[in-house]
This record gives structure tokens, C-alpha cells and sequence, in this order.
């Protein structure tokens, strides 16, 4: 009798299969929305991990549920800062003005004009280096709380205080033009994979400092970002690109004639291998190196193809990877767009040679 089928029951191989046993599979199985759900999830885990679009995406998302909350007891330390400064500007300006009534109501002679000037840029100058003491130190607490949050937006980056990239291998690489007397400052570091590759980004300072009698001049080789970008394949040439007015290297190498006019009169292009060189330095390769250039405000980027390694270097005038000013409201999306714009153009350089795979000539 269990053979005979009933209505609802249905034939599968011969054998009768009861309609509540039906009910109870079906029940089992996934569901379409079930399936729909996974997919989304696959498609957005291989974003993340490969995308400058997810980047972003979980960047914003961090940003606005996570770092602006942490924000809020540094913001009234910003106002205090702020407040006392101000307060210090004024007596600055109040001192200054005093002075020179003083010497104009004396009479005093032209030696005691040249003493008020230079006192008045003594003053204001320990008014700027106060200033500037007081928003790193708020920058650097903020950093160390906040820039382990926005990392997290790609899984495996850190962010470090301790230089990355030292001098020796950028003196190696001929990155920038040699000078003994250099020294070398460190800011931001960051390090880790995207897509897969080594990425390593250093915030740097290159000066030395001349002396012509009692005066002392700084000269500043380069202020900016180096980042060092791994590349699946070993060059046997060397490739440098240096800004037009800064061109001097150290190795014997030939300059390389490019097509596009336009970058020959920003940049002057060297090499050991002219076909190499050309074929690193494709027409879309000089769109990502504008990018750079766009994000950065710059028009002086120093580039050096070497060994497995490429170092992009766009020159900054101000402070980069910049989380705190002062005169404005910490939780504001702007200055965090401009850390963003400025870590991606660097990353997007890994989708455009596809460093991921190997690369063959």
C-alpha cells in the first residue's frame, strides 16, 4: 500500500515519494535568496581585497561609524588649543606694536629700528613654531588612534611612526640627487599588500643646511611621499625620471625621448635600455603619474625603475596624510577624502601594471 500513490506524491526513479517528504526537502534546500545572498557576499569580499572602488567604500564606512565618534574629546582639546593660541596671538601683537611706539615716542636712532624688527620676527616666529608644536602634537594623538581604524579599510596595511624607507636605498636607487650632508626626517609610514603586492609608503624630508658668514640656509632636496611598489619581475636596466629643473644623477645613463611633449617639459627621463624604458613608460603610465601629480597638488615627481622595485616620490610643499588643522573642526570629510585621494593614486599605480601577474617584455 505505501507504493500507491496518493495526490500531491510524485514519481522520482520508479519510486513514490510522499508530498510531506517533498515539504521537508525543500524546506532543506537553499533558497533563492539564500544563494543571491552568498554571491553578494563573494563578489564583495574579492572587491575588497582587489578594489580601489571597495577601498573606498569601506573607507567612508569607517570613517563616519568609527573614526568620527572617536573624534569628539579631541575636538574640544582643538578648541582649548585654539582658544590659548589666539590669546597668544594677540599678546604677540599687542607686544610688537608697544615696542615700536616705544622706540617711535624716544626718538631712538636706526640701530634701535633694525633691534625692533628683528625681535618682532623672533616673536612671531616662536608664535609659528608654538603653533605648529601644538597641532602635531594633537595630529600625533589622533593618529595613533584613528590610523589603525582607517587601515583596516585594507585588510594587512599598518600605519607606523617609524621610517619605512631609509636613506641608504633611496641613495642606492639615485631617487633623488646625492648630497653628503643630507639629513633625513620621517613622518608617516605605511606598509602592507594590494592585490597581492608589497606596498610601502614613507613620509620624508631630504634637506642639509649651508652657512655664508652668521647666516644659515636650508635647502630642501625633497618634502614629500616615497613609496616603494614591488614588481613581479626583476628589470635589468635602470630608469629614472627626475623633475626638468632637478635632473643631475649619479649613474651614466642616456636620456630617453618620449612622444608625449607635454611631460618632456615637466620631467627629463634617463635609462640603461631605451626599449625598457619605453615600455615601462606607455602613454597610460604617464596618465597615472598626472594622477599622482593631481592628488599630490605637485608638478615634481621623482620616479627610479630598479632591480624588482619601482619608487614613485611626488614632492609635497606642505604636510601630507594631514588628520588635524587647527582653525577647522577635526570631524570634517574633506581632509579625509584628501588622505584618501592621496593613498589610492599610489595604489592605482599596482592596477596599472598589473603587478598582480607577471609582467614580460
Amino acid at each position: 500500500m505505501d507504493n500507491i500513490p496518493k495526490i500531491g506524491d510524485k514519481i522520482v526513479d520508479g519510486k513514490v515519494v510522499r508530498q510531506e517528504q517533498i515539504s521537508v526537502n525543500e524546506d532543506l534546500l537553499p533558497q533563492q535568496s539564500d544563494v543571491e545572498d552568498t554571491q553578494e557576499a563573494v563578489v564583495e569580499t574579492e572587491e575588497k581585497e582587489y578594489s580601489l572602488k571597495q577601498f573606498k567604500k569601506d573607507y567612508k564606512h569607517i570613517m563616519r561609524r568609527e573614526v568620527f565618534p572617536q573624534l569628539k574629546p579631541f575636538e574640544k582639546k582643538r578648541m582649548k588649543y585654539c582658544h590659548n593660541l589666539n590669546i597668544a596671538l594677540i599678546a604677540v601683537i599687542i607686544l610688537i606694536f608697544a615696542m615700536f611706539l616705544l622706540i617711535s615716542n624716544s626718538k631712538a636712532n636706526s640701530e634701535a629700528w633694525d633691534v625692533g624688527i628683528k625681535l618682532s620676527f623672533l616673536f612671531v616666529g616662536l608664535y609659528s613654531w608654538v603653533r605648529h608644536h601644538f597641532k602635531k602634537k594633537l595630529e600625533n594623538e589622533i593618529k595613533v588612534q584613528i590610523m589603525p581604524l582607517l587601515m583596516n579599510a585594507i585588510p594587512g596595511f599598518r600605519w607606523t611612526l617609524d621610517g619605512i624607507i631609509s636613506q641608504d636605498e633611496t641613495e642606492n636607487v639615485d631617487l633623488f640627487p646625492y648630497d653628503v650632508r643630507t639629513n633625513v626626517k620621517t613622518d608617516d609610514n605605511f606598509e602592507g599588500k594590494y592585490r597581492g603586492v608589497e606596498v610601502a609608503i614613507t613620509e620624508s624630508n631630504y634637506s642639509y643646511t649651508t652657512r655664508c658668514g652668521k647666516h644659515r640656509h636650508t635647502v630642501v632636496i625633497f618634502n614629500g611621499a616615497i613609496a616603494r611598489i614591488k614588481m613581479n619581475k626583476r628589470f635589468d636596466g635602470i630608469t629614472l625620471i627626475r623633475p626638468k629643473f632637478n635632473a643631475s644623477i649619479r649613474y651614466k645613463l642616456e636620456k630617453v625621448k618620449l612622444e608625449d611633449v607635454d611631460f618632456h617639459k615637466h620631467f627629463t627621463v634617463f635609462s640603461t635600455d631605451q626599449i625598457e624604458a619605453r615600455y615601462l613608460l606607455t602613454p597610460s603610465f604617464m596618465e597615472r603619474f598626472k594622477d599622482i601629480m593631481t592628488a599630490f597638488k605637485t608638478k615634481k615627481i621623482f620616479c627610479s625603475f630598479n632591480g624588482d622595485y619601482v619608487y614613485i616620490a611626488p614632492y609635497a610643499s606642505g604636510d601630507l596624510f594631514s588628520l588635524a588643522h587647527l582653525s577647522k573642526t577635526l570631524i570634517d570629510e574633506n581632509q579625509y577624502d584628501v588622505l584618501f585621494q592621496e593613498f589610492s593614486s599610489i595604489l592605482a599605480l599596482v592596477d596599472h601594471f598589473k603587478l598582480d601577474k607577471k609582467l614580460g617584455l
